[in-house]
């Protein structure tokens, strides 16, 4: 289920505003604080618990867990952030697999900044 094409326009809004808070932060800091990965989840669940929860978020979950599995092994190579291992996760659970092999740009993007070793 895409939470994009079910979500109110204010939580997708809030979601946008969400994001470009963690970037404002990880370009300052270089970190990505854990409230910010957690009200991004937050954002999601509570848009699906507003459309009404649908048997298919169970794609949502296995893509988020997946993504964390993979970004875990790579912070532990230290190629990527703790921060952005769970921000990345925690975005992956507003796509799902269909909406994911549509986005190469990020997918793309992923590979750059685990090539540039940060």
């Amino acid at each position: 289920m895409n939470l994009f094409e079910i979500v109110p326009l204010g939580l997708a809004a809030l979601l946008c505003i969400l994001l470009l808070l963690a970037a404002a932060e990880d370009l300052r800091r270089l970190t990505i604080s854990n409230w910010t990965s957690s009200a991004v989840l937050a954002t999601a669940v509570l848009a699906f618990a507003m459309s009404g929860w649908s048997a298919a978020i169970w794609q949502n979950a296995l893509l988020s867990v997946a993504i964390l599995a993979i970004g875990t092994a790579l912070f532990a190579a230290g190629k990527m952030g703790g921060g952005d291992v769970k921000l990345f996760a925690a975005t992956a659970f507003c796509v799902d697999d269909r909406a994911s092999e549509k986005n190469r740009g990020g997918q793309i993007l992923m590979s750059k900044h685990c090539r540039a070793g940060r």
